[in-house]
């Protein structure tokens, strides 16, 4: 969800839409169409706030001021957005943030050609000019079980399941959606987070234990960091941070959220102290264990000791500064104001900001130097319960080992605290296979139940974890207590295919290949596999495939986006059409008219009255219920949509804006 397009709609001589380049700081427009009237500011700095609140600033560029401070004027003015008008006579390029200074601009910054900012502000003079940033937006449905209120729908349909998609909220821009067992989890464009459903074990984050119908702001992670990626276990939640860090809450009991021993559940997200510095790529979630990969870099010697003697200035620099700001604050007030108004005071401000700008500038090159594509290394980090080796770590923290090394077998509490891992450890067993770039860097990870898999940049499938029912697709049921590399991904020959995405179900998996094959294994009880059944009754029926197997059906279709519950399965193809299959219990399978037997042995698509016309972008699955995004434009027919069942709110938005966008089906947002 990006912004795509400035529009003038009045008056009628300058309307139409606009070239604007946006700035590389600031904020972005990301939901439907933002309105506000444009204000010609000149070559001022700023206007009084009466007379920009909520209004879309025009400037032009100056010397007196950098653009920053210009941009951070009018947001302090309380501006909604800033368009700035470039002096050359080229096209506008894109305003960068000052080297050493943080961003603290959060409106949305443009800049427009001379040419077009001239025609604009000779309008301004005389009449009122009207903006409109546009943008589409995503509108989010549910349906299957939804007793614990997971789904996501308020009022009537609180706490009930539905058996067809229901528009759960619309209008939003929604990044990306994770399902737990009874919860979801729900990342907006912004970096925040809404969470619903089942709450007994804190998993919602809310700062208690109830559940929720309907989508909550979750304020306590928004007050720490903004979130880059999600993931959910059975009943805990993970969330990492923009810049670093891993968050976690709910469930504690194998010691799965990285912190808190001695607390079952936690009911807010707290950071993980061992991943704190760390830069997180991707998570994933199990029942009760947890993934993380991480993004760190190689160096030389020379980079090192480059590195270690530019870390040795800033720190010397900042106990100088200690030190100077500790003396002048034992001064009474009108002393250190008499100091500082002195040309040596101000000679030594002066200097000590060049120093600063100067440490900022080489920081900035060094980790442009430090961090090019060809240094990355993505290490594997686990922790959880590791029973089943689902964590990676060879023989240990499994059951196997530990009743090898006690034969007559302790009791549960002692198993437990044998299988758990609380601190974060590195999966030394993938090292050396990607580093070496044998099998590429990590690109993706998946969990669910008692198994772990990742997916490499080469296309290589790697899974370890619980081996019953086949569901690792090694060709047996064995446990792998360490990743273990895939075959048999060969629907167009001997060789192997590589695979561009991957999905895990509670006894089976499923993998997408860049020729767009489809390949389930695992356990087929309820159709899991997606295979063709035999038209007689008494024939056999397959129990489970322990090697990847293509779905023919729904290969070759053009499927991007695969998903897993426990029993169901799905995929979204690049056109928007809907593939589902699996078991229908609570009609997770969204179909109309759920004929007596509760299974769907073969992919069908989904064909809902509620879908039509929407253009489906991502599917998401919990354990009896699914999730779906749609991607919409406010120039689309909505005239026959239905209003969505919740709000989405972070209590930010004005009233009249509210009812706008959620009562009505358009896409006004003021």
């Amino acid at each position: 969800m990006v912004f795509f397009t400035l529009s003038v709609a009045a008056p009628e001589s300058v309307a139409g839409d606009y070239d604007v380049v946006p700035a590389d700081f600031g904020g972005n427009h990301n939901e439907g169409v933002a309105t506000m009237s444009l204000v010609d500011c000149g070559d001022k700095k700023s206007r009084s706030r009466r007379e920009m609140n909520r209004k879309m600033a025009l400037c032009r560029q100056t010397t007196k001021y950098s653009e920053y401070e210009m941009c951070l004027a009018q947001q302090m003015s309380y501006a909604k957005a800033v368009l700035l008008v470039k002096e050359k006579r080229s096209a506008p390029e894109k305003m960068v943030l000052p080297v050493g200074i943080r961003n603290k601009i959060t409106i949305p910054c443009y800049m427009i050609s001379r040419a077009d900012g001239q025609a604009l502000s000779k309008v301004c003079e005389s009449e009122t000019v009207t903006i409109l940033l546009v943008a589409h937006v995503v509108d989010m449905y549910s349906w299957g079980n939804g007793t614990q209120g997971q789904l996501g729908l308020s009022t009537a349909e609180s706490f009930v399941s539905v058996p067809v998609p229901r528009l759960a909220v619309q209008e939003k821009g929604i990044q990306t959606i994770a399902c737990g067992t009874a919860h979801t989890l729900v990342l907006l464009d912004n970096g925040t987070l809404f969470t619903f459903g089942l709450g007994e074990d804190g998993q919602l984050g809310h700062g208690s234990y109830s559940a929720a119908s309907t989508p909550v702001f979750l304020d306590k992670m928004a007050e720490q960091t903004l979130v880059s990626t999600i993931a959910c276990g059975a009943t805990h939640c993970l969330a990492a941070g923009v810049l670093s860090g891993v968050w976690s809450w709910g469930s504690n009991s194998y010691l799965q959220l990285g912190h808190s021993p001695s607390e079952e559940m936690v009911n807010e997200p707290i950071a993980c102290p061992e991943m704190k510095s760390r830069a997180i790529k991707y998570l994933a979630g199990g029942y009760f264990h947890t993934l993380a990969c991480a993004v760190n870099y190689k160096q030389t010697e020379a980079e090192r000791a480059e590195e270690k003697t530019f870390r040795a200035a800033k720190q010397k620099a900042e106990v100088i500064k200690g030190k100077s700001n500790s003396k002048m604050s034992n001064l009474p007030d009108w002393l250190a104001k008499a100091v500082n108004s002195d040309t040596e005071s101000k000679d030594r401000r002066k200097e000590e900001k060049r120093e600063r700008v100067m440490l900022a500038k080489t920081e900035e090159k060094l980790m442009k130097k430090k961090q090019q594509s060809k240094n990355e290394v993505r290490t594997l980090y686990s922790w959880g319960d590791g029973g089943q080796g689902q964590l990676g770590h060879g023989n240990l923290y499994t059951e196997a080992f530990f009743f090898e090394s006690n034969p007559k077998a302790g009791s549960a509490t002692k198993l437990r605290s044998f299988t758990q891992l609380m601190q974060p450890r590195m999966v030394e067993y993938i090292i050396d296979a990607t580093t070496a770039d044998q099998l590429g860097q990590i690109c993706a990870l998946a969990a669910w139940g008692q198994q772990s898999a990742l997916l490499t940049t080469k296309g290589k499938v790697l899974t370890w974890g619980k081996g019953e029912y086949g569901r690792l697709g090694h060709g047996d049921e064995k446990n792998r207590h360490y990743p273990t590399l895939v075959t048999g991904f060969n629907a167009k020959g001997s060789t192997d295919e590589c695979i561009k995405s991957i999905a895990i179900a509670q006894f089976s998996m499923l993998a997408l290949s860049r020729d767009a094959n489809l390949y389930t294994w695992g356990a087929n009880q309820a159709g899991q596999l997606g295979l063709a059944q035999s038209k007689d009754p008494d024939a056999p029926k397959i129990r489970f495939l322990a090697c990847p197997s293509v779905v023919k059906s729904i290969s070759k279709k053009g499927v991007t986006n695969i998903c897993c519950g426990d029993t169901h399965l799905g995929g979204v193809t690049e056109n928007g059409e809907v593939f589902i299959w699996g078991q229908d219990e609570g009609g997770r399978l969204g179909r109309e008219s759920s004929p007596d037997v509760p299974v769907c042995w073969e992919p069908w698509t989904m064909e809902c009255r509620e879908l039509n016309g929407t253009d489906v972008g991502f599917m998401a699955m919990g354990s009896s219920h699914t999730m779906m995004l749609t991607n919409r434009y406010p120039a689309d027919d909505t005239s026959g949509m239905k209003n969505a069942s919740s709000l989405m709110l972070d209590g930010s938005e004005p009233e009249i804006a509210v009812e706008l966008s959620i009562f009505s089906a358009c896409c006004n947002i003021s």
